[in-house]
This record gives structure tokens, C-alpha cells and sequence, in this order.
């Protein structure tokens, strides 16, 4: 949304991504607007409706990516796998054979949690953490207000401080990927990091299905909260990066930022049902999706061909040797733009559920 606050943290980006040499795709964008879709996607380089998904559930409680195409390619290279994860989805058991490191914190973030005021979320907080297989415990949460923040309270900034530590202690032959879910509802936290749980659930989860089309302020209030989550984000990678700068591995370190989705804070949730009623902008809340990749000799740069991020990620990945080698002048990312199906002319094409198959929609999200 244009309004003063998304212009702040815009101009706070921008600054971040030059300090840092990144290169950022302005305009790329996810097929799907739902994690389950959305991740598989994403990892497994795919450019077409698969109803597989990749994502099992184990044991009734977490989703396992069976398939991970980004991590199958990194250990074809001899790369050691270091998974850094919430609860969320576990990446750890797509491909052992490699793995030498599955961090992962608990679900939900206990820390945050126990830093709110309430007493109430405190108490549910622990008889979640507590009591996690408990079908009575889980029942008493989920009957309860608070159920929406404790089930999905799951970004820790210690992910980084661990993260930050074992990228200054291994060698080079080593691939780090962190999990990390911010910005991300709840939107709790604050810029500086801190955790606030002043405003309702409602306001501070967006849900991407089963939610009536927005009421009143909450649109506007939900989209502020979202980039305080954001500014917190950009603290937490500037903080790591200042760290990898002080050891002297920042320059030659190949990195990329990237999300699975949009924040999803759209008027309408993304289904079939209401692809007459979302706009532009809606469309662009759910599929626009970060990514922007750091490599030695980038320099700060704004790429505006609109790619999805599976296609940006496959590319990329395969470029991975020239920049690892050392060199005196290393080859700058340039993918090329997407042809659609259907035509000559680059248009992006994104998924809305509820159907089966799904409403394949051809807009140009970044239109205006």
C-alpha cells in the first residue's frame, strides 16, 4: 500500500541492500500465495501446478519437504548441508545423506511468548510448550483467543546469533540455509526486535483461506505491523552481515535473501471464488516475493524483469560454481526473462485455490 509507512521501510531497504551490494529483483513473484504450494514451489524449481506438494505431515504435527531440488544440487556440488529451522516445516530429513547440522527451535517461540504481559498467554504459552502432545492440552488452546498467536509465534533472532557462530567456526565447502519466518504472522515484533502483543489476534495473523473479506481498519493496522516485522528483519541480517564483514568472509560469500510468498494482507483471500473481487494490489500483496542475491563482485543494483522465484533460484544456483572460484572478474546474474505459454510476451501467471485444478490467472502484478 502507498502510505507513509510502507515508504519509510521502502527507503530503509533500499539502504540496506546498497549498504550490502545486494542485487534485488523488484519484480519477482511466487506462482502460489499458500506455504504448502508456495515452498515446494520454490525449492524444487517448479514452474506448474503439482498436486503432490512435496509437504507431508508426520505424526499429526509437522510438515516434512520429502523433496528439496536446492539442497539435491548443493550436495551434487559436496557441499555439507547446515538446516536452520523453526517448527514450521522440517527441511532436515530432505536429504540426510549430506546433513551435518539440523538446528531448530521450538514451536512456538517460548522467549517471545513469555514476554507478554497477559498472563493468560503465558499460561497457554507453556501448556502448549509443556504439553504438546496432549490431545486435552491442545484442545483447551485451541478454544482460546490467544490460540492464532501461540500456534504460529515461531521467529527466534537466536536462529541468527547460531547461524552467525557456525559460519564463523566451518571451513569453506559448507551451505547454510536458515528458515527463518519474518516478516511473518504473528506481527509481533517491533522494530529493534522487540515483542509486543498489544493489538488482537485478529489484527496480527493473516489467515489465507478461511478469513471474510476485510472490515474496517484492520487492512491498513495488519500492513503496519507487517513492516515492523520487516524492519526487525533487516536489524537481524544487518547484524549477521556485520559479523561476516568483521571476520573477512562477507566478500567472498555467495548469498541469497527469499521469501516463498507475499505477505498475503490482501482485501480477499487468494481463491478461485474471488478472482473477480482482488485487485492489483491485492494480487501483488499475495505473489510479490522477495529475492536478492549477494555474490563476489555485485554491486547494488534494482532488476525490474518479473521472474518467479523458482526460476530466479534454479538460475542462480546453477551460476553458483563461477562465483566460488577465485577469479578477478566474476560473471554478472543476468537471467533471462520468462516467455508465458500462451504468448510471446513476458506475463506473469499466478494460482488461486479452492478449485481442482486450481484458477491459473495472467496479470501483471506490477502494473498499475
Amino acid at each position: 500500500p502507498d502510505y507513509p509507512a510502507s515508504k519509510i521501510i521502502r527507503k530503509k531497504m533500499l539502504t540496506f541492500f546498497e549498504a550490502n551490494d545486494f542485487e534485488l529483483y523488484t519484480h519477482a513473484y511466487s506462482r502460489f500465495a499458500r506455504t504448502g504450494e508456495s515452498v515446494y514451489s520454490a525449492m524444487n524449481f517448479g514452474h506448474t501446478f503439482d498436486l503432490s506438494f512435496g509437504l507431508q505431515k508426520l505424526s499429526g504435527e509437522q510438515h516434512v519437504l520429502q523433496e528439496n531440488a536446492v539442497f539435491s544440487v548443493m550436495e551434487s556440488m559436496e557441499y555439507r548441508l547446515n538446516i536452520y529451522q523453526t517448527g514450521h516445516i522440517d527441511m532436515c530429513r530432505s536429504n540426510p545423506t549430506s546433513l551435518d547440522r539440523c538446528w531448530q527451535h521450538d514451536q512456538p517461540n517460548i522467549r517471545s511468548v513469555l514476554g507478554a504481559g497477559d498472563a493468560r498467554m503465558r499460561f497457554y504459552a507453556l501448556l502448549k510448550t509443556l504439553l504438546s502432545q496432549s490431545r486435552v492440552a491442545k484442545r483447551m488452546i485451541e478454544n482460546t483467543e490467544w490460540s492464532a498467536v501461540i500456534e504460529v509465534a515461531n521467529y527466534d533472532p537466536a536462529l541468527f546469533d547460531v547461524l552467525s557462530k557456525d559460519i564463523a567456526e566451518l571451513p569453506r565447502g559448507n551451505y547454510f540455509y536458515a528458515h527463518a519466518l519474518i516478516p511473518h504472522g504473528p506481527y509481533i515484533y517491533q522494530p529493534g526486535c522487540t515483542v509486543s502483543y498489544d493489538h488482537a489476534p485478529l489484527l496480527t495473523s493473516a489467515r489465507t483461506l478461511e478469513e471474510p473479506p476485510l472490515q474496517g481498519d484492520v487492512y491498513e493496522v495488519r500492513n503496519g505491523l507487517y513492516f515492523a516485522q520487516i524492519d526487525c528483519a533487516l536489524d537481524t541480517l544487518q547484524s549477521l552481515f556485520a559479523d561476516m564483514k568483521a571476520r573477512g568472509v562477507y566478500d567472498r560469500a555467495v548469498i541469497v535473501l527469499h521469501g516463498d510468498h507475499g505477505s498475503r494482507i490482501g482485501r480477499y483471500q487468494y481463491l478461485s471464488e474471488h478472482v473477480q473481487d482482488l485487485s492489483v494490489a491485492d494480487y501483488r500483496a499475495g505473489f510479490s516475493t522477495l529475492f536478492a542475491v549477494k555474490y563476489p563482485g555485485s554491486r547494488f543494483a534494482l532488476r525490474d524483469t518479473p521472474l518467479p522465484i523458482a526460476r530466479l533460484l534454479e538460475t542462480f544456483i546453477d551460476e553458483i560454481p563461477n562465483y566460488v572460484q577465485e577469479s578477478a572478474e566474476y560473471p554478472e546474474f543476468a537471467p533471462a526473462a520468462e516467455a508465458a505459454p500462451d504468448s510471446s510476451k513476458t506475463a506473469p501467471y499466478i494460482y488461486l485455490l479452492g478449485e481442482v485444478p486450481p484458477t491459473r490467472v495472467t496479470i501483471d502484478l506490477f502494473g498499475d
